[in-house]
């Protein structure tokens, strides 16, 4: 039996060439004050991060460090593989690989998949013992493609993994589908597993394994959702959920943070980059999209716009809501996905690719596309005060020898941390912040 994937997230371009279509189009630039503070950036440490033949980082999703321990986890979602090494040294301390066995848990968590059919049909989720008997074949189960995406230590012996897992659902008439839905994984220092988190779904809000905060003192999670069938089936692009709030047993409590305006305004939906990234500071959450330069915080609230970048993004939204059904047509062939991607970074030269907190302030690192530079992009670390004033502001360029793959912050050392991979293998650059 072969069964039916549930795709939440449809990419669409155009047959339309990409000199026609950006014809009319041209970006700005804009002057920006170059007097603001530089970090200087020196490199402090470089370690190389070990691999083996049984442990070959592939890439790097999500870390947390635990300075009490020494230690820092990575989430490595193509490898579906979570990986903790010494932070000083760089060695492998232990690694966990996401197996089937996780496929299971939705089925002890009590959660009922949801019905994207919206037929009304009533669907169960499957044990791995019963693929066989309803005509599983490998295929379908070489699907199942567990991955683990934000790994946190809540403590010197708990870990908690924002993860999605896969199961197949099936209905009373024998409809399949393979259903995923996110979960937090929590394991010891050790990685043992102890327990599966499996979040709730519903319309309202379907739970995505993108990015999530842990509010101790509330004992909740604030965790990337969204409304996929508010666009594909009934075409409407307000109230698009962005972020939930989850009880601690995955309740779902509310939704916690909507699609800024502008995606509504212009009818994207899910269809532009849209994934919000969230950081912490003094327990009030900072949240940030992808394309919209401006800070939110929860409901919705603005916090500040994005000030001094080279270029706007406001331009590129006017002419992607003139040029919609052009750019977004479904009827495009596979080949042409690159060259679509190549018109959203014309018409979107400013994209905000990471949030953290650093000292009680906020960074924003923004990927720059500018034909101008090297490799046609570089990077910009904002550092903002969490009123929304500009304090910083240091550009990265890269080195296509030894190319970025993730940044985050260490706050004991003071570093910036940047994972790097070169042929010669992976290596942590830690890099004063002053």
């Amino acid at each position: 039996m072969k069964i039916i994937i549930v795709l939440l997230l449809l990419l669409s371009t155009h047959c339309t060439s990409n000199k026609d279509l950006l014809s009319d189009f041209k970006q700005l630039k804009l002057a920006v004050d170059s007097t603001l503070h530089k970090k200087s950036l020196e490199v402090a440490e470089l370690v190389n991060i070990e691999e083996s033949e049984s442990l070959i980082l592939n890439d790097v999703y999500a870390t947390d460090i635990n300075f009490a321990t020494n230690k820092i986890i990575v989430a490595d979602p193509v490898n579906r593989s979570v990986n903790i090494y010494n932070y000083k040294t760089g060695s492998i301390i232990n690694s966990v690989t996401s197996g089937l066995n996780l496929s299971d848990s939705l089925i002890y968590s009590g959660r009922i998949p949801l019905d994207h059919t919206l037929t009304g049909r009533r669907f169960r989720y499957l044990k791995n013992a019963e693929y066989e008997e309803f005509g599983l074949t490998q295929q379908d189960i070489n699907l199942q493609k567990n991955r683990y995406f934000v790994p946190k230590f809540v403590s010197n012996d708990k870990i908690e993994i924002l993860a999605t897992i896969y199961a197949p659902a099936i209905s009373e008439d024998n409809f399949t589908v393979l259903d995923n839905t996110a979960a937090i994984i929590k394991y010891d220092s050790m990685l043992n597993l102890k327990r599966v988190t499996v979040f709730e779904n519903s319309l309202k809000g379907y739970s995505l394994s993108y990015a999530f905060l842990i509010d101790k003192e509330r004992g909740q999670y604030l965790l990337t959702s969204s409304t996929y069938h508010r666009t594909n089936t009934y075409k409407l692009f307000d109230s698009l959920t962005a972020i939930s709030l989850y009880d601690r047993n995955g309740n779902f409590i509310k939704v916690a943070s909507y699609l800024p305006g502008i995606y509504e305004t212009v009818k994207s939906g899910y269809k532009l980059q849209w994934m919000p990234k969230i950081a912490q500071i003094n327990s009030k959450p900072f949240i940030a999209f992808p394309l919209d330069l401006t800070i939110y915080g929860i409901n919705s609230q603005k916090r500040f716009n994005l000030v001094n970048l080279p270029y706007s993004n406001d331009h590129g939204f006017e002419y992607f809501k003139k040029n919609r059904r052009e750019i977004m047509d479904p009827n495009v062939s596979v080949d042409r996905f690159s060259e679509i991607r190549d018109v959203i970074k014309n018409i979107f030269p400013i994209n905000i690719v990471g949030l953290f907190s650093v000292n009680k302030n906020l960074i924003v690192r923004v990927l720059v596309y500018d034909d101008t530079v090297e490799g046609g992009y570089y990077y910009i670390l904002q550092e903002y005060s969490p009123s929304g004033e500009l304090l910083s502001q240091t550009n990265i360029y890269e080195d296509f020898n030894n190319k970025i793959h993730y940044v985050t912050f260490d706050n004991a050392n003071n570093y910036l941390v940047l994972f790097k991979k070169s042929k010669d293998g992976w290596t942590m650059e830690k890099r004063k912040w002053q």
